[in-house]
């Protein structure tokens, strides 16, 4: 059950406790394409769901694979078994969805590490025929790294809520792509930020900033109803609030985001309706964010070459 409402201000707090303007929303199926997700909050509900949803595609002739039908638990350490005739769906703690990869777990590290992985793997496929190749040119290995290496790595990035540490395993990843590209190893001691001039790149946490900002603004200008829209601008309803630090929420990354491009949160409804005044204002952030970045880390190496040679 979400308690939600799209006008008043995203970061508004007190927006939602007006009596009229609000609505509940309850989510119970998922659709994309082919593929239903059902969601529930109990087994007992979730069991009425698959038996009805069985009940319906017997009533209009429709078949279903429940053999690779699976059950994922949430916040339980046994899981529901769930029966649909006759017969007991899987039990998965993890599964891909749409190319995103979905864990009980919640742990974003998980999907970070199967992205990782699926990038390297294509890194690896293309490095004789494209990295190694002395015919090509490096601005056309960038433009082949961008497509078929960044795509696969940043592949639903722009909902992730990622910490700095998770951000710099990815820059890491990055950084080495780049050096094999160019055929700069780490024994040459060229910095970071050499690298990223002498490819024409950018640093993966400004490239995230800028795919979480656009995404933002397309579902603020999305219809009222839509469900994306609808979980944008919710809160849980009656949702109990474990003791200690909250963990970083979507709301807190992209705020942080437009902190990086020099956006402010109290405008950005407005900035995000005019399409074209909002891709300028993207650009010129994304512009400005990855100069900082650039400079940051020329300080931090100046930084420890002086704590190394000494005053």
């Amino acid at each position: 059950m979400l308690h939600t409402r799209s006008t008043g201000g995203l970061f508004n707090l007190s927006r939602l406790r007006a009596k009229t303007k609000t609505k509940r929303v309850l989510i119970r199926e998922l659709l994309y394409a082919y593929d239903a997700a059902l969601v529930a909050h109990s087994e007992m509900h979730l069991q009425y769901l698959c038996e009805r949803f069985a009940k319906a595609c017997n009533d209009f002739s429709m078949t279903s694979n429940f053999k690779k039908t699976v059950v994922m638990s949430l916040g339980t350490s046994v899981p529901p078994p769930i029966l649909v005739n006759g017969s007991l769906l899987n039990v998965d703690d993890k599964f891909s969805y749409l190319g995103s990869i979905v864990n009980s777990s919640k742990n974003l590290d998980n999907e970070i590490n199967q992205r990782i992985g699926k990038a390297s793997t294509n890194f690896g496929r293309l490095s004789s025929n494209v990295w190694k190749n002395h015919h090509l040119a490096i601005k056309l290995k960038i433009r082949v790294y961008t497509a078929c290496i960044l795509s696969v790595l940043l592949y639903s990035s722009e909902t992730w809520c990622t910490y700095r540490r998770q951000e710099n395993r990815l820059n890491a990843f990055h950084y080495r792509c780049l050096r094999s590209i160019r055929g700069v190893s780490w024994r040459d001691h060229v910095p970071n930020s050499t690298i990223l001039h002498l490819t024409g790149s950018h640093d993966l946490t400004t490239i995230i900033r800028q795919r979480r900002l656009r995404w933002l603004g397309h579902v603020h200008c999305m219809e009222d109803g839509r469900l994306p829209k609808h979980i944008l601008y919710r809160e849980f309803y009656n949702a109990p609030h474990r003791t200690g630090r909250p963990k970083l929420r979507y709301k807190d990354v992209t705020k942080r985001d437009m902190a990086g491009f020099y956006i402010s949160p109290q405008s950005w409804e407005a900035l995000a309706a005019d399409r074209n005044r909002c891709r300028t204002s993207l650009s010129y952030g994304y512009s400005l964010s990855a100069t900082s970045y650039a400079e940051k880390m020329e300080k931090r190496r100046a930084h420890r070459r002086q704590r190394r040679d000494g005053p």
